[in-house]
């Protein structure tokens, strides 16, 4: 080992720079088409599968599996070539200490692909830095930095020494083969052999190492599935419990009711009469204030607007809340994202039971319906919707009279003397989908948002309505100032002075929920309207 490790470059002569991190799924992933790769980038898939062809060559990809792509290479992406995959992008720049004018120096010492055995971990670290990379907050975005660099370390460690797993590396890897397969026949033998043990070892080092066999694991990821099946959808106990692993209905109801303290059908009515919600993420707190109910628990982001909506509210963190906090408040139910730290979120059940309503998986529309489901005020979800749907087809009606159906909106925001054009998440889930606004070439295909020089956005899109808004500067006039020279001029959208800035509550055209989109209809109606 000593051998091999004199043999490492000296990575730590390098400096490593997050640039952009996004989810993809099979539609997204696709858009990627045949592109020359720009900056570093790191590929990490965390569902599904798949092929892909770098510079030519066929690569497989599933779930942990880690393509390492340098600057100059062509990267081959169809979405006809894989299936329901997810894949997290992260662009990084890499700089030489001793010449830092020199960007994208030199390749990471690590193989092309990198077969990644704490996957699961690896997730959690991405998913984080996305939540902290999209808010405003400076210590954020430098927290979500720090995050990558823990990614890059092992994923360099893993793809450079090659070295075999250690016993640890070997149970996390059942671990995460547990949590992809639960709905199949597992048994202790099987884990036993993917961890290469005897099953007898296997059994005491698991136990040893989580604190439970690993069966018990097994079951308690079942029940997590089945949790989410019977308060989301109106699935039969039948279809869950075969769902989730368990070819005996009776069987499962048994399990469930060990585990959960009540069995299945008590549970979802428990649901319908829950008070004192704890919502740990601030699109669902958003979701529950427009169904009348105020989140006994919840993250308060000063910036949010949402936040002025919970003066009762108890504060946690969303990422990293207090277990004592939470413990203390004794919520009766707690509604949650992918989002929080892994560790914790294993013990939020010992608290109150949990619901976590997948975030990349849905749509605003689908996370409204599931927290909706969870607390049993459907039907006034259903009303909520089926009002905003009659608002937002009335706008569409007002906005195409005034200003034509070819008309083109551009999102754009300024943060940190940084240029950001806003895709079809977030306030463009409004912008072009819910009003139907055209966007210019290109923008549908940015998930959520893509940084870009002033020069790049004048040169590519041709806007003939221009929303911006400005984080570094509350003053519109002073604001305005750039716009009367250098490459905006030459946009239709500022020579025909049709720009709009965000000035009251800028953070709700980034809050991706039923509140801030109602606010956000409302205003670009009145923009455009009575011009």
């Amino acid at each position: 080992m000593h051998d091999q490790e004199s043999k490492v470059p000296a990575v730590d002569s390098l400096l490593y720079k997050l640039e952009e991190i996004r989810l993809l799924n099979t539609e997204t992933y696709g858009r990627l088409g045949k592109s020359i790769i720009t900056l570093h980038t790191l590929l990490l898939v965390s569902g599904g599968g798949g092929v892909c062809r770098i510079d030519g060559d066929s690569i497989s990809m599933s779930r942990g599996t880690c393509l390492v792509l340098s600057p100059g290479v062509l990267l081959e992406a169809s979405k006809e070539e894989v299936s329901e995959i997810q894949i997290y992008l992260i662009a990084f720049h890499v700089y030489d200490v001793s010449e830092p004018t020199r960007h994208q120096y030199g390749e990471l010492p690590c193989r092309r692909v990198v077969s990644v055995p704490s996957c699961s971990r690896l997730e959690e670290i991405a998913r984080n830095m996305i939540q902290h990379r999209q808010r405003e907050n400076t210590w954020d975005r430098l927290k979500a930095n720090i995050w990558f660099q823990e990614l890059l370390l092992d994923i360099v460690q893993q793809g450079f020494l090659g070295s075999q797993p250690d016993a640890q590396e070997a149970i996390s890897r059942t671990m995460a083969y547990m949590e992809r397969n639960y709905r199949e026949g597992i048994t202790r033998e099987t884990l036993a052999q993917i961890a290469g043990m005897s099953a007898e070892y296997y059994s005491r080092l698991f136990k040893k190492q989580n604190g439970q066999s690993p069966m018990d694991y097994l079951t308690e990821i079942r029940m997590r599935h089945a949790k989410r099946m019977l308060v989301l959808s109106n699935t039969s106990i039948r279809e869950v419990a075969h769902s989730v692993g368990f070819n005996d209905e009776f069987y499962f109801s048994r399990k469930f009711k060990q585990n959960e303290g009540s069995a299945p059908t008590v549970y979802v009515k428990n649901y319908s009469r829950t008070k004192n919600v704890a919502s740990l993420f601030i699109p669902y707190s958003g979701h529950l204030l427009a169904l009348g109910v105020e989140p006994y628990i919840s993250p308060r982001i000063k910036s949010n607007p949402i936040t002025a909506h919970l003066p009762e509210a108890t504060h946690v963190d969303d990422v990293n809340p207090d277990l004592e906090i939470l413990a203390d408040a004794q919520p009766s139910l707690i509604l949650t994202s992918e989002y929080v730290d892994p560790l914790k979120a294993e013990r939020l059940n010992s608290i109150a039971p949990t619901i976590t309503i997948p975030f990349f998986q849905m749509d605003w529309r689908g996370h409204f319906k599931a927290v909706s489901r969870v607390i049993g005020k459907e039907k006034q979800a259903n009303e909520w919707l089926s009002n905003y749907e009659t608002k937002a087809e009335r706008a569409r009606s007002q906005l195409k009279k005034h200003m034509g159906s070819s008309n083109k909106v551009l999102i754009l925001v300024i943060r940190g003397g940084k240029y950001y054009v806003y895709g079809s998440r977030n306030a463009g889930a409004v912008i072009y989908g819910d009003l139907h606004l055209a966007s210019p070439e290109g923008v549908c295909g940015i998930y959520h948002f893509m940084e870009m020089t002033e020069e790049a956005i004048t040169n590519t899109y041709e806007p003939d309505y221009l929303i911006i808004q400005n984080r570094d500067c509350a003053d519109v006039r002073k604001a305005a100032e750039p716009l009367k020279t250098g490459p905006w001029n030459k946009m239709k959208a500022v020579q025909k002075q049709q720009v709009y800035w965000i000035q009251d509550d800028p953070s709700s055209w980034n809050c991706y929920t039923s509140l801030s989109h109602a606010c956000i209809l409302d205003e670009v109606v009145e923009w455009f309207v009575s011009q």
